[in-house]
């Protein structure tokens, strides 16, 4: 079990990386690259539980990588 100080740093670069849409999270000096979104996601609940933190929203809605210009 790691202390609540490591994992709420772990829990705050992964909700950030969901939010931006990216699958890989550098926290603590190091940098991980997850599989999918799902196991982000299933990491996050797992970590917010441990922390005795409510649910997170169920849908996430990373936002676009490219800009829209209207001419």
């Amino acid at each position: 079990m790691s202390t609540p100080s490591v994992s709420l740093a772990t829990l705050s670069a992964l909700e950030a990386a969901l939010f931006k849409g990216v699958r890989m999270v550098a926290y603590d000096g190091g940098s991980v690259t997850y599989a999918s979104t799902s196991e982000m996601l299933a990491l996050r609940d797992m970590l917010r539980a441990e922390l005795g933190l409510p649910p997170a929203a169920s849908r996430v809605r990373p936002r676009p990588r490219r800009a829209v210009v209207n001419l």
